[in-house]
């Protein structure tokens, strides 16, 4: 063999062990941001499941407090009943505030998009097919208007401070 076939067949296996170590190093480096990446999605699960647990465990007290609380109002206005007006007063104001669960009779409004939105033609604006914040308010105005005692949406009561705001999403 001649220098030169020596000179391009070494050439030709540096540039083949110049790649293999290129993509070793690029998959070692993907490994390693997928186990980084593994290994942050559990210990923020972790931390969830742990911050859940304590929520959990303070509602419950809440809940035992507020019962003590009802027990305690309850001993406190039974033979008087100047007592006995400030709990109405005090019921009346929770309810107002939006920190206790009615039950009765009520209404139940479902609010829906177009389901035909995502087959619009291309010169009719999408804004038209769906709710947006200003419908809500429009409706929630209506139902105080017509005497509602309480109202929710989604599972959210709505008080005199609650705001109705449009939250867009972004992908």
């Amino acid at each position: 063999m001649n220098k030169k076939q020596i000179a391009i067949t070494l050439g030709i296996t540096c540039l083949f062990l110049t790649m293999a170590i290129c993509i070793q190093i690029n998959t070692v480096k993907k490994a390693n941001t997928t186990v980084a990446q593994t290994f942050t999605e559990n210990s923020l699960r972790d931390e969830v499941l742990r911050w859940k647990e304590k929520n959990d465990n303070i509602s419950e007290q809440i809940d035992l407090a507020d019962k003590r609380l009802a027990k305690v109002r309850e001993q406190a206005t039974q033979n008087d009943t100047a007592s006995s007006d400030i709990e109405k007063q005090i019921n009346l104001n929770n309810n107002l505030l939006g920190l206790t669960n009615l039950e009765g009779t009520g209404v139940e409004i479902t609010v829906k998009d177009d389901p035909q939105a995502t087959n619009i033609g291309i010169f009719e604006d999408i804004s038209d097919h769906i709710v947006h914040d200003a419908d809500l308010r429009a409706l929630v105005n209506d139902l105080k208007n017509a005497g509602a005692e309480a109202i929710s949406i989604n599972g959210q009561r709505l008080v005199n401070t609650t705001a109705i705001t449009c939250i867009r999403k972004c992908n």
